[in-house]
């Protein structure tokens, strides 16, 4: 999917890397992160708009990233994902002591707590 964004709609700042498998890489970290964090399109944009005045030699990387999460979040808002997943169950963790047999949960191993992953526990842990 966000090869086509790329090969379609990539802002001139980007096109002579949109290509490459590692820009791709990195730009779908980068769009997990802010996913994960929870930031809109808007947000994101607005944030930049914030930050340019500060940083006016990146103002084109800023707006090119920006345009590019925006793209991106609206073709994948056609699929299912992660949130929506989470979401589901944040909203049936009433139903987890019937399901796991009793009123205990032992999580552990989690580092690096993405705020999709936090909701989730909070719920559980009531």
């Amino acid at each position: 999917m966000l090869e086509s964004v790329l090969a379609s709609r990539a802002p001139a700042i980007f096109q002579i890397v949109a290509a490459y498998p590692g820009f791709q890489d990195a730009l779908l970290g980068t769009f997990r992160d802010l996913r994960d964090a929870g930031l809109s399109p808007a947000q994101l944009e607005e944030g930049i708009r914030r930050c340019a005045r500060d940083a006016p030699e990146r103002r084109d990387h800023l707006e090119g990233l920006a345009a590019l999460y925006r793209q991106f979040r609206e073709r994948a808002a056609r699929f299912q994902d992660v949130d929506d997943d989470f979401r589901a169950a944040a909203r049936n963790a009433v139903q987890a002591p019937r399901a796991l047999g009793g009123r205990r949960l032992l999580i552990f191993g989690l580092y690096d707590v993405t705020g999709q992953q936090a909701d989730l526990l909070r719920v559980l842990k009531d």
